[in-house]
């Protein structure tokens, strides 16, 4: 990998720590994630549930806003990891993509965290799924953290 030890172990620590916090009730994050995560099994990144124009949008604002700290190809930077494929998927495997939204939202970009309206975040995941190799669908990512909450991240088709 080619992302510098210290920024990567804040990257991971800092996704964790979100994580964790919102499982665990911090007031205003992760409310219902626990029914989320029940309902959500139905769907999964393997469902069809961006478009292409979706991930098109994303890779713009993925240029502006990620590329400078995540590299070019969503494949990791010196101050950021990888963004699609296996390693990222495995390490947001059996989460759901409000979850991936959340912590996007509260602590990206690293330099002015919460800058970008929710679409564009979305619009960003849409790009990841589709680098990933995830299939498109005719449905858009839904623009809210609850129905995101409903697609899981699955790093492996059939989980």
């Amino acid at each position: 990998m080619n992302y510098s030890g210290s920024a990567a172990q804040w990257c991971r620590v800092s996704a964790v720590g979100l994580f964790l916090a919102a499982v665990i009730g911090w007031p205003g994050i992760g409310s219902g994630v626990a029914s989320s995560v029940a309902i959500a099994q139905e769907k999964s990144t393997w469902s069809g549930v961006y478009t292409d124009a979706q991930a098109s949008r994303g890779e713009s604002g993925y240029t502006a806003s990620c590329a400078v700290c995540h590299g070019d190809n969503l494949g990791g930077g010196e101050m950021g990891p990888g963004l699609a494929g296996s390693s990222f998927l495995e390490f947001w495997d059996g989460l759901s993509l409000g979850d991936l939204l959340q912590v996007m939202s509260v602590s990206m970009p690293q330099d002015n965290p919460g800058s970008l309206e929710t679409a564009q975040y979305v619009d960003v995941i849409a790009y990841m799924l589709q680098t990933s190799e995830m299939p498109a669908g005719n449905e858009e990512l839904p623009v809210d953290e609850s129905g995101l909450g409903e697609v899981m991240i699955k790093a492996q088709e059939g989980q």
